[in-house]
């Protein structure tokens, strides 16, 4: 096959397109953004299990993170290697668990029920290396980067 190009617009004009309903769009081949891409932040809050409002969509990029105690789960996304998910926490700090503790790791850790505390007022950045391990880390809103605490 040969290449196929569709043009939108003019040199005046930006056209925006839009596709709607819920699912997903692919592209199979290379994507290039001259102008950068941006994610929208989906915000979540923290609940006492993790369901409902305290889970991560599959596909989510960016998430800002409410909770009204420490103790309270938001719950990474299905892993899916190469998924990465920033999550900007607010005034008060919860736990970060996998969708499944016992066999999917937060920094090496896994069993029932395991989780990672997560303090006030950081972003955890989390990536996805394999079907059954995430590497998170933080940062303080001085810049100061730390590890993520190992799910226990």
């Amino acid at each position: 096959n040969s290449s196929e190009t569709i043009g939108f617009g003019n040199t005046t004009t930006n056209p925006a397109i839009n596709f709607l309903g819920t699912g997903a769009v692919t592209v199979s081949g290379i994507t290039t953004f001259s102008l950068g891409q941006q994610s929208s932040a989906v915000a979540r809050t923290a609940t006492a299990d993790g369901t409902g409002t305290g889970t991560i969509a599959d596909g989510t990029r960016y998430v800002t993170v409410t909770s009204a105690g420490a103790n309270n789960i938001i719950i990474l996304p299905t892993p899916t290697p190469g998924t990465k998910v920033d999550i900007a926490v607010g005034a008060t700090g919860f736990e970060l668990r996998t969708d499944t503790p016992a066999s999917v790791a937060i920094n090496g850790g896994t069993g029932a029920g395991v989780e990672s505390a997560i303090g006030a007022n950081v972003i955890v950045y989390c990536t996805c290396t394999s079907a059954t391990t995430w590497i998170c880390y933080q940062q303080a809103s001085d810049g100061t980067l730390s590890a993520t605490e190992v799910a226990a």
